[in-house]
């Protein structure tokens, strides 16, 4: 029997996991789940070590049969690797700086945000305009980097506390390799398949004297390399493993909930909501932060279309939920029973208002905290949860998505063990 292990590096956590190697979406077989590792710190000494503590918690027996593995991680988390600086997904340059270059990138395009992975890259390389040596420039996200760490082609020295990069392999011509799905927020057109020249011109005029070297961009799983002798797990996994190009954490659980054919859609419920679907239709609307990540399927062009509301289950740890409430309170709901209630369930205090499904900069957190009835309370929240989801797919349709509505709608992210919501 051959496994594939995928690991995703999230907001707060490392997790691990091992599947038979049925590469039919949704219907692998789960073999080993790893325990798992808080990412405090959020460092690239963290992420190896974590990558690390992972691998060596599967048992062998099932290590020794891993044939292939990849990764995904947080979009628009991003490293400067001259000396291993991270902005994390949603670090923002300074205003000052983005303004610097806001006009130049379309105004449609996802990258047009001061915490975009075109924005971080930009930063940094105006940092360096006052050396006027010619001088070599690496960039990458936090997937590209580990995934440059397993085959060989990045080396990190971490020893200590502080990580420092040691060597960038000049065997490869694309030491650093990334995906169509975090490349997209840095300017690339996954449609294309390459980086546009406004990108292209507007990254050489920023410095004339440092050499960019831009992560080259692979299908999302496809096999760029094998597990190398001098990478990081080269003690823990085989040399003939296969490592493919990884994506986003976000595409990884729309892909993980079984969605795979036109017309599926999967909403995700944490701490905010998230809802993505399979479109024929490319849809980007920067005002309602809706953009399209180009679904990894050669045969057929279908568009990962979708928004996230600031809204989630972030109210209910403000109002003191606990987990063991929510499950005990749930049970007594009768959810054919509307409360009536029309919430707009912001996290209290949250200062930013509302930008998908309704753009709304203004909108302010309407749950009636005053409700004595904890049960009545909690399922209005999920009513209004529920209703701001059914928002999301009508502004997706009337942006122009084919289908109109979703076929198949899936659930991902702690909301969907919830059967009442």
């Amino acid at each position: 029997m051959k496994y594939s292990l995928g690991f995703d590096f999230g907001t707060s956590a490392a997790r691990a996991s091992v599947i038979d190697r049925n590469l039919s979406i949704g219907t692998s077989r789960i073999i080993y789940v790893c325990n798992p590792i808080p990412l405090t710190t959020q460092s690239p000494i963290e992420w190896i070590s974590a990558l690390i503590q992972l691998t060596n918690s599967i048992p062998l027996s099932i290590r020794s049969s891993i044939s292939r593995l990849s990764l995904d991680a947080t979009s628009a988390t991003c490293i400067n690797l001259q000396d291993l600086n991270v902005l994390m997904y949603n670090s923002a340059i300074p205003k000052s700086s983005f303004k610097e270059f806001q006009n130049r990138i379309p105004l449609e395009h996802c990258s047009n945000s001061a915490s975009s992975s075109l924005s971080k890259l930009l930063y940094w390389i105006n940092l360096l305009q006052s050396d006027t040596t010619q001088q070599d420039f690496y960039f990458a996200h936090q997937a590209d980097l580990l995934l440059a760490s397993i085959l060989g082609s990045v080396s990190i020295n971490t020893d200590g506390k502080h990580s420092s990069l040691v060597s960038i392999s000049k065997e490869s011509q694309f030491p650093i390799i990334s995906d169509w799905h975090n490349a997209l927020k840095l300017g690339y057109d996954p449609y294309l398949q390459e980086y546009p020249d406004w990108m292209l011109n507007l990254i050489s005029s920023s410095n004339k004297n440092t050499k960019v070297h831009l992560p080259n961009v692979e299908i999302p799983g496809f096999v760029i390399g094998k597990v190398s002798k001098n990478g990081v797990l080269s003690d823990l996994i085989d040399s003939e493993c296969e490592v493919t190009a990884g994506t986003t954490d976000s595409i990884a659980a729309f892909l993980a909930s079984g969605a795979c054919r036109e017309g599926d859609a999967c909403t995700s419920l944490g701490s905010t909501l998230a809802i993505k679907m399979l479109s024929r239709t490319r849809l980007d609307n920067a005002q309602l932060g809706v953009y399209s990540h180009r679904f990894p399927d050669i045969n057929n062009e279908l568009w990962l279309i979708g928004g996230a509301s600031n809204c989630g289950c972030k109210i209910l740890r403000d109002l003191d939920y606990s987990v063991e409430e929510i499950e005990s309170l749930s049970e007594q709901m009768n959810a054919e029973k509307s409360t009536n209630t029309n919430y707009y369930p912001l996290p209290l205090g949250f200062e930013y208002g509302e930008r998908f499904p309704l753009d709304n900069p203004d909108q302010k957190c309407t749950v009636d905290i005053t409700e004595s009835n904890r049960m009545i309370l909690l399922q209005g929240i999920f009513e209004s949860i529920a209703r701001i989801e059914a928002q999301g797919y009508a502004t997706l349709n009337e942006l122009g998505s084919i289908p109109q509505f979703p076929h198949r709608i899936f659930t991902s992210g702690g909301g969907s063990k919830n059967s009442k919501w």
